[in-house]
């Protein structure tokens, strides 16, 4: 606890010198500790500059730079103010990456609220470098009820059908369950349906095709991207046979979740 203390007051100190600079000088430190490959206390620095758009600059020279660690990374672009993170996102794709690696919260925030952007663009492109199966599935739920309007069913399919290929690529499997959760949140288009809509279904043997399809389109991606970085295994991982085997066990998943359902309505109907 001393030591934290101790930290505290130095971590204090600095952040008073660094206030007395110029930006001009702040600059200067930030551009040395970036040629000296040193981490240091470049967020501290960033955190003193006064003027706004050098901020968003020396920001965005500290998150492309090679040799500096994605932690101190992420803590110099959280000294910017919300307003400045949104700038920095489109200008920097690295920006949008460590974002979707480092702060979930904040990237969904931008998507959100700053309406130029396509966001299920943005989080397609993104898949492969980050997102678990459970926050994918958070933020298209959140995307679904705070954008709407930018709803669109074949990109979600296309983002769904890359997850569970990456994840295929990585592991050789994709869960059911997550797979079903994140299929949850996809809405189809139907004429039939009250309100003109429905939700995906992997029983329905169009939406099953649909998903199969966009899978073999994502396997093609990724085979194009990667072709000479791809392992053996992670070609036999990718192939049409292990593609057709995850839906068929998403299917069987699907149907014993249903079967469980059905049994506890009829228990819960005897009581």
């Amino acid at each position: 606890m001393k030591i934290q203390f101790i930290e505290r007051i130095k971590e204090f100190i600095e952040k008073k010198k660094l206030k007395n600079m110029p930006d001009e000088v702040l600059e200067e430190k930030i551009d040395e500790k970036l040629e000296g490959k040193e981490t240091g206390n470049i967020p501290l620095i960033v955190g003193a500059v006064d003027d706004e758009k050098t901020q968003v600059e020396l920001v965005k020279k500290v998150v492309e730079a090679p040799d500096i660690s994605t932690a101190t990374k992420a803590d110099a672009f959280n000294e910017l103010p919300h307003e400045m993170k949104k700038e920095l996102f489109k200008k920097s794709i690295k920006s949008k990456e460590l974002l979707a690696q480092k702060d979930i919260n904040t990237f969904l925030k931008i998507l959100v609220t700053d309406k130029r952007l396509q966001p299920y663009d943005e989080l397609y492109y993104r898949i492969d470098k980050a997102f678990s199966d459970k926050q994918l599935s958070d933020i298209l739920k959140a995307l679904k009820e705070k954008r709407p309007e930018s709803y669109d069913e074949e990109k979600v399919l296309r983002i769904v059908a890359k997850q569970i290929d990456v994840n295929l690529k990585k592991y050789g499997s994709f869960l059911s369950s997550h797979a079903a959760d994140v299929l949850e949140n996809m809405e189809l288009e139907d004429n039939n349906s009250d309100n003109g809509k429905r939700k995906f279904d992997i029983l329905n043997e169009q939406d099953r095709n649909r998903l199969l399809n966009a899978m073999k389109q994502e396997k093609e991606e990724i085979e194009k991207k990667s072709e000479l970085s791809l392992t053996v295994q992670e070609r036999r991982n990718l192939g049409e046979e292990n593609l057709e085997r995850q839906i068929r066990q998403i299917v069987e998943f699907r149907k014993k979740r249903l079967k469980e359902i059905n049994e506890q309505n009829m228990g819960k109907s005897l009581e």
